[in-house]
């Protein structure tokens, strides 16, 4: 009967999305940046450094979102692992560094990590491992002063084409039925993945901003920063 109390109690609660974004600055990222202007909502932005540094362009876009009010910008790694997680993670002192070196060469100033190819949370008195090497490097991070988010739900577009096997309802469907039935990591809070490059063409665009439109029609439901993450009651 608690349980049942403290449920609808918690129904009656705003709730809080937080929309993240991995592996920028790419091609998608100056569309996440304007979408995100013109809704008005905030955006989280999981940076890679070696990203920032290909080319004027996507120092650009990193600019942008440095300078946009509305999005946050955090450690994603330099090397994003090269793509070879299990090799990097077994030496957590130069995955540590790898993110030490992001961290200052993109001027990040806000200590939130998250990890490549790793659904791992350590902030606070928070640790959730997912069951593959990382978390030591999660744990290095965290006693440096990071917060180490991974995420609830993952929406996936393909980036060359701008479709997706999930489509905006479904998605929309993901988010709320996390928020209604309390099953992400803290109720009334959901952080949904999804990655820069996804959003290169005009179609994945109008899906992004359908999705926005979608959640902002719900009357309870807020955009959030990761900084502030969980919101709790």
């Amino acid at each position: 009967m608690l349980k049942d109390s403290i449920y609808r109690e918690l129904k009656k609660k705003p709730k809080h999305i937080y929309l993240t974004f991995d592996d920028g600055p790419l091609l998608g990222s100056q569309a996440i940046d304007s979408i995100l202007t013109t809704k008005g909502v905030k955006g989280s932005v999981f940076l890679i450094g070696r990203h920032a540094k290909m080319s004027k362009k996507l120092t650009g876009y990193l600019n942008r979102y440095l300078d946009n009010p509305l999005v946050e910008c955090y450690n994603h790694s330099y090397t994003h692992a090269n793509g070879k997680y299990q090799t990097f993670y077994s030496d957590p002192s130069v995955a540590f560094t790898d993110f030490v070196k992001a961290q200052e060469e993109m001027g990040l100033k806000l200590k939130v990590a998250r990890l490549p190819g790793r659904n791992i949370w350590m902030f606070d008195d928070v640790k959730r491992l997912d069951g593959r090497n990382g978390g030591t490097t999660a744990g290095m991070l965290h006693e440096d002063g990071f917060k180490v988010f991974g995420w609830d739900t993952e929406w996936r577009l393909n980036g060359k084409t701008g479709e997706s096997d999930q489509s905006v309802e479904q998605t929309y469907k993901a988010i709320k039925n996390l928020l209604d039935k309390n099953i992400g990591l803290y109720p009334n809070n959901v952080v949904l993945l999804m990655h820069d490059d996804m959003f290169q063409l005009p179609k994945a665009q109008r899906k992004l901003g359908a999705l926005i439109d979608s959640l902002q029609r719900h009357p309870d439901y807020n955009f959030e920063f990761m900084t502030d993450y969980p919101k709790k009651y």
